[in-house]
């Protein structure tokens, strides 16, 4: 219903069939903010599955060296904290430039 009330909304003249650009603006906005939530919930998922995985491979391989494992388990939270937070403002960034335009990171929608 939202969709067509926009499209009533942004009546005029205008080629058949094609959607007005406004009206799709407004519908995709809408439509990016309702799923934004899911790129980042989803980030937070995977690191934490890579940092657990990493952290056990790393404190198994060094069991037997106890003075290393606090340096291990260090080094290998300092390093994924790192790489997950390159990763999430990089996901951060793309939501963002969805909601300002139609813009899109999809190698379908851009031209060679």
């Amino acid at each position: 219903m939202d969709e067509i009330r926009v499209l009533d909304e942004t009546k005029g003249i205008g080629l058949p069939n094609f959607l007005p650009r406004s009206a799709f603006l407004v519908v995709l906005q809408k439509k990016v903010k309702e799923i934004s939530k899911a790129p980042v919930n989803f980030i937070a998922e995977v690191w934490g599955y890579i940092e657990t995985v990493v952290e056990t491979v790393f404190m198994d391989h060094c069991e037997d060296y106890p003075p290393l494992q606090s340096a291990t388990r260090r080094a290998t939270q300092n390093l994924v904290a790192k790489m997950k937070r390159k990763s999430f403002d990089r996901v951060m960034e793309t939501v963002e430039m969805e909601m300002l335009a139609d813009y899109t990171c999809s190698p379908e929608y851009m031209s060679d």
